[in-house]
């Protein structure tokens, strides 16, 4: 599973390459996670790194130094979107960054239209299905970035030709930090952890939660957010929004249930896993790729139903991975691993 890039060595930079990396805010699923905690990563080996959220997102009244926002709300208009996108180019250019580190659909399309701008541009991959819904719009912004000569990582080892072109793509994994548990942890039967979309179907859980008599919490926030909230949320139902570090809570008893459609790199399932939680998710082929054995997924409501009353009888730990997969992953995901990578990339840059 190697990339050809240094791994194992903790690479510290000794260059003077500025770097920023552009996400969709400082909260929400794996990839935003991810991008923070490389950031933060960065910083330590003294890499000049800075980060930019176009979202609002949290609201944090003490950012860390280097992290930025330009103010965007969910879902604003095409105005007000319009204005975000002026305020981030004013911003990209007062910048000057030598590698501009972009994620997300969002940022894509920011970073594709904002001109003149100097710079490498890394494009980084997190979804199985770029662009879904919006597919034309998708190939004229990655026809800008394939014109501006882009670089395109992926964060899936078995997804390394980049829609919709065919061009090649570098593989360096999203990064996992150890969690810190905290003195107490809450147990809940269920957890789901990620971003309230349409794609991830969180409704499923919350049914598959009704329908076994089971206690679940979700982690997360997102436009389907208040809605669940109006038709699920009880006493056996709760509803955290966006946590930080969600896992240095959650028991490691509670099963974490995935209903994704598709995914990208599945960053909640890497956790889980690495926290000693059982998993259960849908089997799909973006899912599939973790190898689990069969018992770990569920193709239909019926099943997972089936699934969790089987856990209650016996116990939550018939769906944990195995030792060998469990230490894969943590080799594989190891954060000053992963910097090591985009450290020797970042460099590759000056040659």
């Amino acid at each position: 599973m190697g990339t050809g890039l240094l791994a194992w060595q903790k690479v510290t930079m000794t260059t003077h390459i500025k770097v920023l990396i552009v996400t969709n805010s400082l909260s929400g699923g794996g990839a935003e996670i991810s991008m923070q905690r490389l950031f933060q990563s960065l910083k330590e080996r003294d890499v000049e790194v800075e980060l930019c959220a176009i979202n609002q997102g949290v609201d944090f009244s003490l950012k860390p130094e280097g992290v930025h926002t330009i103010g965007r709300s969910w879902g604003s208009g095409p105005i007000e979107t319009l204005k975000n996108l002026f305020r981030f180019g004013n911003f990209l250019r007062r910048h000057k960054s030598d590698i501009v580190i972009v994620n997300c659909e969002l940022p894509e399309l920011y970073v594709s239209l904002i001109s003149p701008m100097s710079g490498k541009i890394f494009v980084v991959e997190h979804t199985s299905r770029p662009w879904q819904g919006r597919r034309a719009m998708g190939i004229f912004i990655r026809t800008l970035l394939t014109i501006r000569r882009s670089r395109w990582i992926t964060v899936s080892s078995n997804q390394q030709e980049i829609w919709p072109f065919g061009s090649s793509a570098l593989y360096i994994p999203n990064p996992h930090e150890p969690v810190v548990k905290q003195s107490y942890t809450e147990k809940w039967d269920l957890v789901f952890v990620g971003r309230l979309n349409p794609g991830k179907r969180p409704e499923v859980a919350a049914d598959a939660a009704q329908a076994t008599q089971s206690t679940i919490a979700f982690f997360g926030d997102g436009p389907m957010l208040d809605k669940l909230r109006e038709d699920y949320e009880s006493e056996k139902c709760e509803f955290k929004g966006f946590v930080t570090n969600p896992w240095s809570t959650i028991s490691s008893d509670s099963i974490l249930v995935v209903t994704s459609e598709y995914e990208g790199d599945g960053m909640n399932i890497v956790e889980a896993v690495l926290n000693g939680n059982p998993v259960l998710l849908f089997d799909n082929i973006d899912l599939r790729r973790f190898d689990f054995p069969d018992t770990l997924y569920f193709k239909n409501m019926e099943e997972l139903v089936l699934k969790i009353k089987a856990a209650k009888k016996e116990s939550p730990e018939i769906y944990k991975p195995g030792r060998e997969q469990v230490d894969w992953l943590s080799k594989e995901r190891d954060l000053n691993r992963v910097t090591s990578q985009w450290i020797t990339l970042i460099r590759q840059t000056e040659e």
